[in-house]
Protein backbone atom coordinates (compact mmCIF):
# COMPACT_ATOMS: atom_id res chain seq x y z
CA UNK A 1 0.00 0.00 0.00
CA UNK A 2 2.84 2.36 0.66
CA UNK A 3 4.50 1.45 -2.00
CA UNK A 4 1.06 2.03 -4.46
CA UNK A 5 1.11 5.78 -2.33
CA UNK A 6 4.95 6.60 -3.31
CA UNK A 7 4.16 5.73 -7.06
CA UNK A 8 0.83 8.37 -7.14
CA UNK A 9 2.65 10.72 -5.44
CA UNK A 10 5.48 10.28 -8.17
CA UNK A 11 2.34 10.83 -10.68
CA UNK A 12 1.30 13.53 -9.41
CA UNK A 13 5.15 15.33 -9.52
CA UNK A 14 6.62 13.95 -13.43
CA UNK A 15 2.94 13.81 -14.77
CA UNK A 16 2.72 17.41 -13.62
CA UNK A 17 5.83 18.71 -15.01
CA UNK A 18 5.12 16.72 -18.10
CA UNK A 19 1.50 18.25 -18.90
CA UNK A 20 2.71 21.83 -18.44
CA UNK A 21 2.65 23.19 -21.95
CA UNK A 22 3.90 26.86 -22.08
CA UNK A 23 2.56 28.47 -25.45
CA UNK A 24 3.14 32.51 -24.58
CA UNK A 25 6.06 34.44 -24.28
CA UNK A 26 6.96 37.49 -22.25
CA UNK A 27 7.34 40.49 -24.58
CA UNK A 28 7.73 43.15 -22.01
CA UNK A 29 7.38 43.71 -18.09
CA UNK A 30 5.83 47.35 -17.60
CA UNK A 31 7.73 47.49 -14.05
CA UNK A 32 10.07 49.50 -14.84
CA UNK A 33 7.26 52.11 -16.04
CA UNK A 34 5.30 52.03 -13.09
CA UNK A 35 4.73 55.55 -11.03
CA UNK A 36 2.43 55.84 -7.75
CA UNK A 37 0.64 58.71 -6.06
CA UNK A 38 2.26 59.18 -2.55
CA UNK A 39 -0.41 61.54 -1.35
CA UNK A 40 0.67 64.53 -2.84
CA UNK A 41 2.46 64.09 -6.45
CA UNK A 42 3.06 61.06 -8.53
CA UNK A 43 6.29 59.91 -8.61
CA UNK A 44 8.32 57.22 -10.85
CA UNK A 45 8.31 53.79 -8.70
CA UNK A 46 12.31 52.98 -8.66
CA UNK A 47 12.34 50.91 -6.31
CA UNK A 48 9.20 48.82 -4.80
CA UNK A 49 10.14 49.39 -1.29
CA UNK A 50 9.59 53.22 -1.50
CA UNK A 51 5.44 52.12 -2.88
CA UNK A 52 2.84 53.27 -0.73
CA UNK A 53 -0.63 54.18 -1.42
CA UNK A 54 -3.17 51.07 -2.93
CA UNK A 55 -2.66 52.71 -7.37
CA UNK A 56 0.29 52.10 -9.65
CA UNK A 57 -0.36 53.43 -13.05
CA UNK A 58 1.86 52.53 -16.32
CA UNK A 59 1.28 53.43 -19.77
CA UNK A 60 0.90 50.58 -22.87
CA UNK A 61 1.91 51.66 -26.69
CA UNK A 62 -1.27 49.98 -28.22
CA UNK A 63 0.31 50.32 -31.47
CA UNK A 64 3.05 47.90 -30.48
CA UNK A 65 0.95 45.57 -28.82
CA UNK A 66 -1.65 44.78 -31.81
CA UNK A 67 -0.79 41.25 -31.15
CA UNK A 68 -0.50 40.97 -27.32
CA UNK A 69 -2.65 40.44 -24.63
CA UNK A 70 -1.74 42.28 -20.94
CA UNK A 71 -1.55 40.14 -17.67
CA UNK A 72 -2.04 41.70 -14.59
CA UNK A 73 -1.75 39.50 -11.60
CA UNK A 74 -1.96 40.32 -7.70
CA UNK A 75 -2.99 37.61 -5.07
CA UNK A 76 -5.43 39.92 -3.16
CA UNK A 77 -8.88 41.30 -4.88
CA UNK A 78 -7.59 44.43 -7.19
CA UNK A 79 -9.25 46.39 -9.78
CA UNK A 80 -8.03 47.29 -13.44
CA UNK A 81 -8.50 50.71 -15.00
CA UNK A 82 -8.26 51.88 -18.50
CA UNK A 83 -7.81 55.52 -18.96
CA UNK A 84 -9.56 56.31 -15.41
CA UNK A 85 -12.49 53.92 -16.61
CA UNK A 86 -12.99 50.59 -14.86
CA UNK A 87 -12.30 47.13 -16.42
CA UNK A 88 -12.08 44.49 -14.82
CA UNK A 89 -12.15 43.45 -10.69
CA UNK A 90 -11.04 40.24 -9.32
CA UNK A 91 -7.91 38.57 -7.93
CA UNK A 92 -4.98 36.29 -9.55
CA UNK A 93 -4.64 36.83 -13.36
CA UNK A 94 -6.36 39.13 -15.26
CA UNK A 95 -5.76 39.02 -19.38
CA UNK A 96 -6.73 42.22 -21.39
CA UNK A 97 -7.08 42.29 -25.27
CA UNK A 98 -6.32 45.67 -25.79
CA UNK A 99 -7.87 45.49 -29.36
CA UNK A 100 -11.25 44.67 -27.69
CA UNK A 101 -11.16 47.36 -25.64
CA UNK A 102 -12.96 49.72 -28.23
CA UNK A 103 -10.36 52.59 -27.58
CA UNK A 104 -7.92 54.42 -30.32
CA UNK A 105 -5.41 55.95 -28.80
CA UNK A 106 -1.93 54.92 -29.41
CA UNK A 107 -1.33 54.95 -25.74
CA UNK A 108 -3.29 53.75 -22.59
CA UNK A 109 -2.80 54.41 -19.40
CA UNK A 110 -3.49 51.60 -17.54
CA UNK A 111 -3.93 51.56 -13.38
CA UNK A 112 -4.18 49.28 -10.50
CA UNK A 113 -6.12 49.17 -7.59
CA UNK A 114 -6.42 47.25 -4.07
CA UNK A 115 -6.47 48.05 -0.77
CA UNK A 116 -3.80 45.46 -0.02
CA UNK A 117 -1.96 46.30 -2.88
CA UNK A 118 2.01 44.67 -2.65
CA UNK A 119 4.20 46.25 -5.54
CA UNK A 120 5.94 42.56 -4.97
CA UNK A 121 3.20 40.55 -5.67
CA UNK A 122 2.30 42.64 -8.39
CA UNK A 123 2.39 41.36 -12.24
CA UNK A 124 2.16 43.44 -15.35
CA UNK A 125 3.49 42.23 -18.83
CA UNK A 126 2.21 41.92 -22.43
CA UNK A 127 2.03 38.31 -23.38
CA UNK A 128 2.18 36.72 -27.15
CA UNK A 129 0.99 33.58 -27.82
CA UNK A 130 3.56 31.18 -30.41
CA UNK A 131 3.65 28.60 -31.97
CA UNK A 132 6.13 25.61 -30.04
CA UNK A 133 6.95 24.07 -33.38
CA UNK A 134 8.20 27.79 -34.63
CA UNK A 135 11.35 29.38 -33.92
CA UNK A 136 9.91 32.62 -31.99
CA UNK A 137 12.91 34.55 -34.22
CA UNK A 138 10.66 33.42 -37.41
CA UNK A 139 7.57 35.29 -35.40
CA UNK A 140 9.68 38.52 -35.32
CA UNK A 141 9.05 38.30 -31.13
CA UNK A 142 11.91 39.81 -28.92
CA UNK A 143 11.49 37.12 -25.43
CA UNK A 144 11.77 38.89 -22.36
CA UNK A 145 12.55 36.11 -19.88
CA UNK A 146 10.70 33.35 -21.19
CA UNK A 147 8.73 31.00 -19.17
CA UNK A 148 9.11 33.20 -15.76
CA UNK A 149 6.21 31.46 -14.53
CA UNK A 150 7.61 28.07 -14.97
CA UNK A 151 10.74 28.15 -13.15
CA UNK A 152 9.46 27.72 -10.11
CA UNK A 153 7.43 24.20 -11.34
CA UNK A 154 10.96 22.86 -12.74
CA UNK A 155 12.88 23.96 -9.59
CA UNK A 156 10.07 22.25 -7.68
CA UNK A 157 10.92 19.03 -9.47
CA UNK A 158 14.81 19.22 -9.33
CA UNK A 159 14.21 19.48 -5.83
CA UNK A 160 11.98 16.74 -5.01
CA UNK A 161 13.96 14.57 -7.33
CA UNK A 162 16.92 15.58 -5.08
CA UNK A 163 15.01 14.64 -2.19
CA UNK A 164 13.60 11.35 -3.23
CA UNK A 165 17.05 10.06 -4.72
CA UNK A 166 18.81 11.14 -0.94
CA UNK A 167 15.94 9.46 0.70
CA UNK A 168 16.51 6.27 -1.65
CA UNK A 169 20.12 5.91 -0.41
CA UNK A 170 19.67 6.47 2.66
CA UNK A 171 17.28 3.78 3.17
CA UNK A 172 19.86 1.45 1.00
CA UNK A 173 22.82 2.40 2.91
CA UNK A 174 21.06 3.20 6.63
CA UNK A 175 17.65 0.89 6.54
CA UNK A 176 17.30 0.41 10.49
CA UNK A 177 18.82 4.26 11.26
CA UNK A 178 16.12 5.50 8.66
CA UNK A 179 12.92 3.37 10.08
CA UNK A 180 14.25 4.53 14.03
CA UNK A 181 14.14 8.23 12.68
CA UNK A 182 10.63 7.68 11.92
CA UNK A 183 9.14 5.51 14.29
CA UNK A 184 6.14 8.30 15.38
CA UNK A 185 5.37 6.28 18.32
CA UNK A 186 8.32 6.52 20.01
CA UNK A 187 8.96 10.07 18.83
CA UNK A 188 5.86 11.81 20.68
CA UNK A 189 6.37 9.01 23.53
CA UNK A 190 6.77 11.12 26.72
CA UNK A 191 8.85 8.47 27.87
CA UNK A 192 12.55 8.15 26.85
CA UNK A 193 13.22 4.62 25.51
CA UNK A 194 16.46 2.79 25.37
CA UNK A 195 16.70 2.90 21.79
CA UNK A 196 19.81 1.34 20.11
CA UNK A 197 20.36 5.21 17.76
CA UNK A 198 23.90 5.72 17.83
CA UNK A 199 23.28 8.88 20.21
CA UNK A 200 26.50 8.61 21.95
CA UNK A 201 28.22 9.18 18.26
CA UNK A 202 26.53 12.48 17.36
CA UNK A 203 28.93 13.78 14.53
CA UNK A 204 29.35 10.17 12.94
CA UNK A 205 29.13 10.01 9.29
CA UNK A 206 25.73 8.24 9.72
CA UNK A 207 24.60 10.98 11.73
CA UNK A 208 25.66 13.79 9.51
CA UNK A 209 24.19 12.48 6.43
CA UNK A 210 20.79 12.33 8.46
CA UNK A 211 21.42 16.09 9.44
CA UNK A 212 22.15 16.73 5.95
CA UNK A 213 18.97 15.26 4.75
CA UNK A 214 17.00 17.04 7.64
CA UNK A 215 18.75 19.88 6.56
CA UNK A 216 17.65 19.55 2.58
CA UNK A 217 13.79 18.88 3.38
CA UNK A 218 13.53 21.76 6.01
CA UNK A 219 15.08 24.18 3.47
CA UNK A 220 12.52 23.46 1.03
CA UNK A 221 9.55 23.15 2.92
CA UNK A 222 10.24 27.00 3.71
CA UNK A 223 11.37 28.09 0.45
CA UNK A 224 7.98 26.22 -1.02
CA UNK A 225 5.43 27.54 1.35
CA UNK A 226 6.66 31.46 1.59
CA UNK A 227 7.04 30.91 -2.22
CA UNK A 228 3.39 29.46 -2.59
CA UNK A 229 1.89 31.72 0.22
CA UNK A 230 3.34 34.85 -1.13
CA UNK A 231 4.66 35.51 1.91
CA UNK A 232 7.66 38.18 2.73
CA UNK A 233 7.43 39.04 -1.14
CA UNK A 234 10.57 41.61 -0.64
CA UNK A 235 13.18 38.85 0.14
CA UNK A 236 13.67 37.55 -3.82
CA UNK A 237 15.56 34.49 -2.54
CA UNK A 238 12.67 32.89 -1.89
CA UNK A 239 11.39 33.77 -5.29
CA UNK A 240 13.40 32.52 -8.03
CA UNK A 241 13.66 33.57 -11.37
CA UNK A 242 15.37 30.54 -13.13
CA UNK A 243 15.26 26.90 -11.90
CA UNK A 244 19.08 27.18 -11.56
CA UNK A 245 18.48 30.56 -9.00
CA UNK A 246 16.40 28.16 -7.61
CA UNK A 247 18.60 25.15 -6.69
CA UNK A 248 21.23 27.91 -5.07
CA UNK A 249 18.55 29.58 -2.76
CA UNK A 250 17.37 26.06 -1.57
CA UNK A 251 20.70 25.09 -0.78
CA UNK A 252 21.70 28.05 0.53
CA UNK A 253 18.86 27.84 2.74
CA UNK A 254 19.74 24.22 3.33
CA UNK A 255 22.98 25.65 5.01
CA UNK A 256 21.45 27.96 7.30
CA UNK A 257 19.51 24.82 8.56
CA UNK A 258 22.45 22.92 9.03
CA UNK A 259 24.24 25.56 10.65
CA UNK A 260 21.34 26.19 12.74
CA UNK A 261 21.50 22.05 13.97
CA UNK A 262 25.19 23.02 14.99
CA UNK A 263 24.40 25.76 16.91
CA UNK A 264 21.69 23.90 18.51
CA UNK A 265 23.62 21.06 19.55
CA UNK A 266 26.16 23.74 21.00
CA UNK A 267 23.41 25.42 23.31
CA UNK A 268 22.23 22.24 24.38
CA UNK A 269 25.75 21.46 24.99
CA UNK A 270 26.41 24.05 27.41
CA UNK A 271 22.95 24.10 28.88
CA UNK A 272 23.23 20.40 29.77
CA UNK A 273 27.00 21.20 31.38
CA UNK A 274 25.85 24.14 33.20
CA UNK A 275 22.59 22.25 34.61
CA UNK A 276 24.62 18.98 35.21
CA UNK A 277 22.38 17.27 32.87
CA UNK A 278 24.79 15.66 30.87
CA UNK A 279 23.74 12.10 30.13
CA UNK A 280 20.62 13.97 28.42
CA UNK A 281 23.08 15.77 25.57
CA UNK A 282 22.26 13.33 22.93
CA UNK A 283 18.70 12.11 24.00
CA UNK A 284 17.43 15.81 23.56
CA UNK A 285 20.08 16.37 20.71
CA UNK A 286 18.15 13.36 18.94
CA UNK A 287 14.93 13.64 19.69
CA UNK A 288 14.88 17.52 19.07
CA UNK A 289 15.81 16.11 15.16
CA UNK A 290 13.55 13.11 14.83
CA UNK A 291 10.51 15.23 15.40
CA UNK A 292 12.02 17.95 13.50
CA UNK A 293 11.97 15.76 10.20
CA UNK A 294 8.68 14.14 11.84
CA UNK A 295 6.88 16.78 11.40
CA UNK A 296 8.79 18.56 8.23
CA UNK A 297 8.22 15.23 5.46
CA UNK A 298 4.67 15.47 5.88
CA UNK A 299 4.21 18.41 5.59
CA UNK A 300 6.60 18.60 2.70
CA UNK A 301 4.11 15.98 0.76
CA UNK A 302 1.19 17.59 1.54
CA UNK A 303 2.80 20.78 0.01
CA UNK A 304 3.82 18.43 -2.92
CA UNK A 305 0.32 16.80 -3.23
CA UNK A 306 -1.76 19.71 -3.15
CA UNK A 307 0.65 22.40 -5.91
CA UNK A 308 0.76 19.49 -8.33
CA UNK A 309 -2.96 18.48 -7.87
CA UNK A 310 -5.47 19.49 -10.11
CA UNK A 311 -7.35 22.33 -8.62
CA UNK A 312 -5.68 25.23 -7.80
CA UNK A 313 -5.10 26.65 -4.21
CA UNK A 314 -5.42 29.72 -2.80
CA UNK A 315 -2.20 31.19 -0.93
CA UNK A 316 -4.28 31.03 2.33
CA UNK A 317 -3.69 27.16 2.28
CA UNK A 318 0.01 27.80 1.61
CA UNK A 319 0.19 30.32 4.40
CA UNK A 320 -1.48 27.68 6.78
CA UNK A 321 0.49 25.50 6.29
CA UNK A 322 3.66 28.37 7.72
CA UNK A 323 1.56 28.83 10.31
CA UNK A 324 1.42 25.14 11.38
CA UNK A 325 4.84 24.65 11.09
CA UNK A 326 5.75 27.56 13.12
CA UNK A 327 3.25 26.34 16.06
CA UNK A 328 4.33 22.81 15.63
CA UNK A 329 7.90 23.41 16.71
CA UNK A 330 5.93 24.61 20.63
CA UNK A 331 4.76 20.71 19.99
CA UNK A 332 8.41 19.85 20.08
CA UNK A 333 9.12 22.15 22.83
CA UNK A 334 6.23 19.88 24.95
CA UNK A 335 7.53 16.73 24.08
CA UNK A 336 10.79 17.27 25.06
CA UNK A 337 10.32 18.72 28.50
CA UNK A 338 7.86 15.54 29.48
CA UNK A 339 10.77 12.88 27.78
CA UNK A 340 13.68 15.06 30.46
CA UNK A 341 11.00 15.00 33.06
CA UNK A 342 10.20 11.07 33.08
CA UNK A 343 14.33 10.33 32.69
CA UNK A 344 15.43 11.17 36.22
CA UNK A 345 14.47 12.76 39.43
CA UNK A 346 15.10 16.44 38.72
CA UNK A 347 12.68 19.32 40.23
CA UNK A 348 10.22 20.76 37.80
CA UNK A 349 11.71 24.47 38.25
CA UNK A 350 15.40 22.79 37.61
CA UNK A 351 13.60 20.98 34.46
CA UNK A 352 11.50 24.58 33.34
CA UNK A 353 14.89 26.90 33.82
CA UNK A 354 17.00 24.60 31.75
CA UNK A 355 14.40 24.04 29.51
CA UNK A 356 13.93 27.66 28.90
CA UNK A 357 17.02 28.39 27.39
CA UNK A 358 17.16 25.34 25.06
CA UNK A 359 14.07 25.24 23.78
CA UNK A 360 11.41 28.54 25.28
CA UNK A 361 14.10 31.66 23.93
CA UNK A 362 15.02 29.96 20.47
CA UNK A 363 11.28 28.67 20.08
CA UNK A 364 10.56 32.81 20.41
CA UNK A 365 13.12 34.33 18.39
CA UNK A 366 12.07 31.99 15.67
CA UNK A 367 8.91 32.54 15.80
CA UNK A 368 9.15 36.52 16.13
CA UNK A 369 11.44 36.65 13.04
CA UNK A 370 8.74 34.10 11.66
CA UNK A 371 6.33 36.09 11.82
CA UNK A 372 7.98 39.84 11.75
Amino acid sequence: MAKKGFIVFLFLIFGGGLSAQVDTVKVQDFSNNWVFFNGSEILPLVKKSDFSGNIISFSVDKTSMQDALIRVSHPKAYSVFVNDELIETGSGDIYLDLNDLGINDSEINLTVYSKELNPYLLITSALKLVDQSLSPISNDVVIVNPRSKESFKSFYIAAWIIILVYLAALLTYYPRMLDEYFRVTRAFSPRELDENLLKNRIFTGTNISFYVFISLSLGLLIISTIHLSGLFPEQLRYYPDTMLMGLINWLFISLLVLASILLKYIIISVFTSLFQLKDFLSNHFYNFLRLGLIITMPLNVFIGVVYFGIYQYPHTIYQSVYSLLLYASLLVVAIIYLKLMNSGGYKNLHLFSYLCGTELIPYVIILNLGIY
